[in-house]
């Protein structure tokens, strides 16, 4: 009776274990299946029972597949162990390294007929285990009870061992004559090709190549073989191919031995392993291996006390070093000792977190002394075959330094908003190009629209001890007059083959020129050809958008100091003109009106036309001194009340017959002395010129009025903040009326034309806008009205 093989399936994956058992079970080969789903429960099983062979999962609840392939070798290393996953070959291998028996792919065709060779190949190699006494042999059947079993009854028949050896084999077993035909044949196939599902017994090997079983390459290296193990030249020989056919079975390892039958004629044993996972594992690991020796990131396995156990060859590339030389050491060896601490940092948070992980970026010293800048990701690989700490690195010292490049001009930059002038902002520039950009040859022209032409600025003193004194690019001539016309940057990686040179003997290789809008060019050279990168350009394109810039901010800065300085003489000469009429104009004046007054003379009305005169020329003095010295803006206003400052100025102006009506009861934010000029002129608008006496002919302003007994009002106007001034006689032509504010207009004989214009020039003092209309919306009557008030 054939043994039970007693199988502790361990795997919280049920649906393959539930399958697995069903098939074991199935199978010709007794087995004896016990499953449970954690590693402690298959130690308990182990202490407490009797088990031949144990498959396990590789990702358990409470522990790791290997950790309980360790855990059973300590304790029981008679039982063989096979490792089941879903991973690649790194798992396969490490498993195999460490002790497995087996490794079974999970997923792979007929995943659970492999399953059953390897459970007869563990255990046929191990044999079969026995730790109980005789006699009292226990088995673990599938519900995971522990039965006697009586061996003594198992032993009671004969056993025919040959026979049960080959079934029990997974390897195909053949035995070929001298002849090369098949006397015995055992695929050991569940699924064999369908050109031999018939049997092999009789057929010569040639039938494998004619049936497309297998090429006929392959079948020569068989036959030759078979011919060195008959023929005596060798004990064994090996031939490993790819069947052509569809199958399960792709990769076949053959072994060629001879057999001695006992006569003359000798044989050879042919046995087939299938070896599809092992080829598949070689291709995968060559194609990482590959893939490993060919990147250029550097790769590095690191254990937990961050010793390199593993080192890329493009640490040699990259860094200089060996990578032999690196493994052993610490991988913090050559790391910057400023970011020492904050790598070594970083590392230890790694290891405390498994399958996690970290990137950072820190300095490196190469073989050769120089610091470049690594970006590295480790990531913690300890719960898988590698068992340690794989870190990825690659160099970026070119974008750290570009980065650096691109703060330091935005930096740079900034202070250009604070160059007084052209020519600073032209020094600061050229400064910039060559301490910021590592462009040290570099210059500025400025185009001069007076002689059409580019002239030199600032200059580095690299440019002026390689190139001498700069030269003035004029109009159609030169590289630099192209880009500055056409407004396009302009890169010349080798000068020689560039057209419109206008020095061919420049010792300029590689020129960047960059046109500044209409201010002119900045020029960047290098002695080499090539010298700029994608890079360079982009840096130098935002030091000439930012030059730009600063060149239009400082020219409108320069025509609003110019201006400032106009305005300042301007007002120097207004109150020198103001001391001027005040002093030589009054002067004589006040002499004339004390003569009058001195005079005795019975011509009373030619006494009066001089007395008359005088005050009129004294109140043209008044107006012109209120123009000329009281233009500023007000800055300091207080709450005035509009009838009260009415009322005071009315009192102030000779108003004869004239009457006031007030009706506004608004108070406004201004400067009170001013707003009283304001009413002041208004009023002495519309009263001074309404009388028909001849004084007031004498004294006409801007306006003509009635005459006599006009009516002046003032009120708040509707419907938006603001007052008027209005009265009863005539108005103001349609056609006049934005003229009327202008200095020195009048409508009649002998009027300055000046106190509007002061109206005028107060309300906008204050910020507010006058405007003049007529009184009754017929054309009748004058009206001012003044808008834009903030009420308080």
């Amino acid at each position: 009776m054939t043994q039970s093989i007693r199988v502790l399936l361990v795997d919280d994956d049920r649906a393959f274990t539930e399958t697995a058992v069903e098939r074991l079970e199935e199978a010709a080969r007794p087995f004896d299946v016990t499953a449970v789903e954690r590693a402690d429960e298959a130690l308990d099983r182990l202490d407490t029972g009797r088990v031949d062979c144990i498959v396990t999962g590789s990702r358990l609840p409470d522990r790791s597949g290997l950790w309980l392939l360790d855990a059973v070798r300590e304790r029981h290393p008679e039982i063989p162990v096979i490792l089941a996953a879903r991973e690649s070959e790194a798992v396969a291998q490490r498993a195999i390294d460490a002790g497995a028996a087996e490794f079974l792919r999970k997923g792979a065709p007929d995943q659970y007929a492999l399953l059953t060779h390897r459970i007869d190949d563990a255990v046929g190699s191990a044999g079969p285990v026995d730790r109980g006494s005789p006699g009292a042999v226990e088995r673990v059947d599938g519900g995971g009870t522990v039965e006697p079993v009586d061996e003594a009854a198992e032993r009671a028949g004969e056993v025919d061992w040959p026979r049960l050896v080959v079934e029990h084999m997974s390897e195909g077993v053949y035995v070929v004559d001298g002849d090369y035909r098949f006397r015995f044949a055992d695929h050991r196939m569940d699924r064999p090709p369908t050109a031999i599902h018939g049997g092999l017994e009789g057929e010569r090997l040639s039938v494998l190549a004619e049936t497309g079983v297998l090429e006929p390459e392959d079948v020569r290296r068989v036959t030759e073989a078979v011919d060195a193990v008959v023929g005596g030249e060798a004990a064994e020989r090996h031939v490993e191919f790819e069947s052509p056919v569809e199958s399960p079975t792709r990769a076949v390892d053959l072994r060629a031995v001879p057999v001695d039958a006992g006569g003359a004629e000798r044989f050879a044993l042919l046995t087939t392993r299938d070896v599809t996972e092992r080829r598949d594992r070689e291709r995968e690991l060559a194609r990482y291996e590959t893939l490993v020796q060919e990147v250029t990131d550097i790769v590095t396995v690191i254990d937990e006390a961050g010793i390199v156990e593993y080192q890329s060859p493009a640490a040699e590339h990259v860094l200089g070093y060996d990578p032999d030389d690196l493994v052993g050491e610490s991988a913090f060896e050559h790391v910057h000792p400023e970011d020492r601490e904050r790598v070594a940092e970083q590392f230890a948070a790694l290891v405390e977190r498994p399958g996690s992980t970290e990137g950072i970026e820190f300095r490196i010293r190469t073989a050769a002394g120089e610091w470049r800048w690594l970006e590295s990701k480790a990531t913690n690989r300890t719960e898988t075959a590698f068992e340690g700490y794989v870190v990825t690195s690659r160099d970026v010292t070119e974008r750290v330094r570009r980065e650096e490049r691109l703060s330091a001009l935005h930096e740079a930059t900034r202070a250009f908003m604070e160059a007084p002038d052209r020519e600073s902002v032209a020094e600061r520039a050229v400064e910039t190009a060559r301490d910021v950009l590592d462009m040290p040859v570099n210059g500025l022209w400025f185009y001069e629209p007076e002689t059409d032409a580019l002239e030199p600025a600032a200059v580095t003193a690299e440019a002026a001890d390689l190139l001498g004194a700069a030269p003035t690019y004029d109009s159609g001539e030169s590289l630099s007059w192209e880009a500055f016309q056409s407004g396009e940057v302009r890169v010349y990686d080798d000068l020689s083959t560039a057209e419109g040179l206008l020095n061919p003997d420049t010792p300029i290789s590689s020129e960047l020129i960059l046109p500044l809008g209409e201010h002119g060019v900045l020029n960047l050279g290098a002695t080499t050809e090539q010298a700029f990168d994608e890079m360079d350009v982009s840096l130098a394109r935002i030091l000439a958008n930012t030059t730009e810039a600063a060149l239009a901010r400082a020219d409108r800065e320069s025509e609003l100091r110019r201006r400032r300085e106009e305005l300042s003489r301007q007002n120097e000469r207004l109150e020198e003109f103001a001391s001027i009429v005040s002093h030589d104009l009054r002067n004589p004046l006040n002499v004339l009106a004390g003569c009058l007054e001195m005079i005795d003379t019975d011509d009373d009305e030619a006494l009066d036309l001089c007395e008359r005169s005088v005050e009129r020329m004294e109140q043209l003095i008044e107006d012109i001194l209120t123009l000329t010295r009281q233009g500023e803006r007000v800055d300091a206003v207080e709450p005035v009340d509009i009838e009260g400052v009415a009322r005071t100025s009315w009192a102030t102006v000779a108003t004869g017959d004239a009457t006031l009506d007030v009706d506004a009861g608004t108070v406004v934010e201004a400067d009170e002395s001013r707003l009283r000029q304001l009413f002041e002129n208004l009023f002495r608008n519309a009263v001074e010129h309404g009388s028909t006496s001849p004084a007031s002919q004498a004294q006409q302003d801007a306006v003509e009025h009635a005459g006599d007994g006009v009516t002046v009002r003032v009120g708040a106007l509707d419907g938006e903040p603001g007052f008027f001034v209005e009265d009863d006689g005539p108005g103001i032509p349609a056609d006049q009326r934005d003229q009327v504010f202008e200095s020195g207009f009048s409508t009649a004989s002998g009027g300055t034309g000046l106190g509007l214009s002061i109206v005028a020039q107060t309300a906008d003092a204050h910020g507010w806008d006058v405007r003049a209309t007529d009184a009754d919306g017929d054309g009748s009557g004058a009206r001012f009205e003044v808008v834009g008030v903030d009420e308080a």
